[in-house]
């Protein structure tokens, strides 16, 4: 993820800070993960990042099949090797 491009930021929830290739997400629930990258965070960031109803990322990126995804407290969202994404709620 390279160095820290900013502090440790508080947030409604939890913390983040932000990387040159990312940004680790903290909740107390969910603990620390690595925010998404690529299409999955685009998609994130369209929901409304952890303010929105997918809450924060509950587990970092997996392979799935020829995509990726990555679930979080209200769903998860799927990516596939085209870059189409797709967010399931719960």
């Amino acid at each position: 993820m390279g160095f820290p491009t900013s502090g440790e930021v508080t947030i409604p929830g939890g913390k983040y800070q932000n990387y040159q290739g990312g940004a680790i997400l903290w909740s107390k629930t969910t603990g620390a993960q690595i925010s998404p990258t690529g299409p999955i965070r685009d998609a994130y960031r369209r929901a409304g990042f952890e303010t929105g109803r997918l809450g924060f990322p509950t587990s970092g990126e997996v392979v799935s099949g020829s995509g990726r995804i990555q679930r979080f407290q209200g769903g998860q969202i799927s990516s596939d090797s085209s870059g189409r994404t797709s967010i399931t709620y719960r």
